[in-house]
């Protein structure tokens, strides 16, 4: 979890909830809000996709922006579209995470001026 997680973002063995307090209409940015660190002592291929999307027309842009850190600097890897079934893999351009690397994820979201109530979306990670 990062410094600009919403408050009351929890994390639960493999789960992270996050509760983003978003105003229909006023885009927000959270910049500083997940990491996700590869533990091991080699390098993993990873696949992070969205396995449950929101609704596109209740939102003008929700994206997940991912950056990976493995010199003490961060690159942009990949943006996921939370309103589509996205993904991303590192197997494609055999990029696996290092040992010890990182993934940040930034959130960008824009809900619609008609949006509302809660909506819910699922990400998964696996790795070889």
């Amino acid at each position: 979890e990062g410094g600009d997680a919403p408050a009351g973002t929890s994390i639960a063995g493999s789960t992270v909830t996050i509760d983003f307090p978003v105003e229909p209409g006023t885009p927000q940015n959270f910049t500083n809000c997940l990491y996700l660190k590869n533990q091991d002592t080699a390098a993993h291929n990873m696949t992070i996709s969205l396995t449950t999307n929101v609704s596109s027309s209740d939102f003008d842009e929700f994206g997940i922006h991912i950056y990976e850190n493995t010199t003490a600097s961060w690159v942009f890897v990949n943006t996921l579209d939370v309103t589509t079934a996205d993904s991303y893999e590192t197997y494609t351009l055999n990029t696996p995470l290092v040992a010890s690397g990182y993934y940040l994820m930034t959130f960008e979201v824009a809900a619609d001026t008609s949006a509302s109530g809660s909506y819910d979306f699922d990400l998964q990670v696996e790795y070889e």
